[in-house]
């Protein structure tokens, strides 16, 4: 009887894991594409003081943050027709 109960929760968890990957997938690109474009900036920024590449880094770590939250809070964006 427990054999049974571990395979349906087991079932469940992958069930949930399942639902949750494309907002964990779009929530990565978009972390990255940000974490990106921080290191260009802060590249271009080389010669610029140390206070102005901090606050790129600053400001690209608070986006992270606001990331998953705008996207659930926001309407999504669809390019293609399904």
């Amino acid at each position: 009887m427990t054999a049974l109960a571990d395979v349906s929760s087991l079932e469940s968890v992958l069930h949930s894991m399942a639902r949750g990957l494309p907002a964990l997938l779009d929530a990565s690109v978009k972390g990255l594409c940000i974490l990106v474009g921080a290191g260009i900036l802060a590249v271009m920024l080389r010669k610029a003081s140390a206070a102005r590449r901090h606050l790129v880094w600053a400001m690209a770590m608070v986006s992270l943050l606001a990331v998953p939250v705008l996207s659930c809070a926001l309407p999504s964006w669809r390019v293609l027709p399904n």
